[in-house]
C-alpha cells in the first residue's frame, strides 16, 4: 500500500504589496530567479514568515 497526501499551498500576499519592488512570494522557480536576481543587488533584506521556506532563505 502506498499513501499520498499533497495538501498543497497558496502563498499569502501581504496586503497592497502586489505592486510594490521588493516584495517577493517564494513559490516557485520563477519567483527565486526573481528574488535571486533581486538579492545580487540588494544590501539588506527582510523576511517575513516562520515556515519552511521563509527559514530557508
Amino acid at each position: 500500500d502506498r499513501l499520498v497526501l499533497a495538501t498543497g499551498a497558496t502563498p499569502r500576499q501581504l496586503a497592497n504589496t502586489a505592486d510594490m519592488d521588493g516584495v517577493f512570494v517564494l513559490r516557485d522557480p520563477d519567483d527565486a530567479r526573481r528574488l535571486r536576481t533581486a538579492a545580487r543587488a540588494a544590501r539588506s533584506a527582510l523576511v517575513i514568515g516562520g515556515g519552511y521556506i521563509g527559514l530557508e532563505v
